[in-house]
């Protein structure tokens, strides 16, 4: 949704410039021991593989499911459309964090909520994504799960460099230009907002 979003603010439709392929199921995690893991965007599909792999885990799933939900209204939605450049701001939101448990790691929250080992670790792997360590990991980061039940997962066909390229073209269409290879030495702002990037060969 944030692509679409930063592509309707240019005037322009991601659609029209991507063509994202919806992923059913999104991946399979295989297990040493043979278990094996499907995920889908299916709120059924999802609670019945739960359900044949731990049975007394469905409730505790659940449950994840519903902090996974707060921790995206939390972190994605609130935080991620609020400035937290002053102290007082930053402040304000320690006993949320508190509340969410956001000094669990991510796999920590999984245990607290399911048993089984295979799905701790279906629940608690995505930081793995961007080499974050989900024994470590703040388990504010479960949000994810959220995201995929909300939005499901996409494949952009041409891979991530597809998006790369379309979002070049919308930035010349857009009178701008893309430097790659050099330095940024500022960040240049015009009335109170960046109009640009100053590159350390001018």
């Amino acid at each position: 949704q944030g692509l679409r979003d930063l592509w309707r603010a240019c005037g322009r439709d991601f659609d029209r410039d991507v063509a994202l392929v919806p992923m059913d199921p999104f991946y399979e995690i295989r297990f040493h021991d043979g278990e094996r893991f499907t995920a889908r965007q299916d709120d059924a599909a999802m609670r019945a593989e739960v359900a044949r792999i731990s049975p007394e885990d469905a409730a505790g799933y659940q449950r994840f499911l519903r902090d996974s939900e707060a921790r995206y209204h939390f972190g994605y939605e609130d935080l991620g459309k609020r400035p937290m450049n002053r102290l007082w701001e930053t402040l304000k939101v320690i006993p949320r964090f508190a509340a969410l448990r956001a000094d669990r790691s991510v796999y920590g929250h999984a245990a607290a909520r399911v048993r089984d080992e295979h799905l701790r670790f279906a629940l608690s792997f995505h930081p793995l994504f961007i080499g974050g360590d989900p024994f470590n990991v703040t388990s504010m980061y479960i949000l994810v799960s959220h995201l995929e039940k909300a939005f499901g997962v996409h494949y952009a066909q041409g891979g991530v460099q597809a998006i790369a390229d379309a979002m070049v073209r919308v930035i010349e269409t857009q009178g701008g230009s893309v430097v790659q290879g050099a330095e940024a030495d500022e960040i240049v702002i015009k009335n109170g907002r960046a109009a640009g990037v100053r590159v350390s060969h001018g």
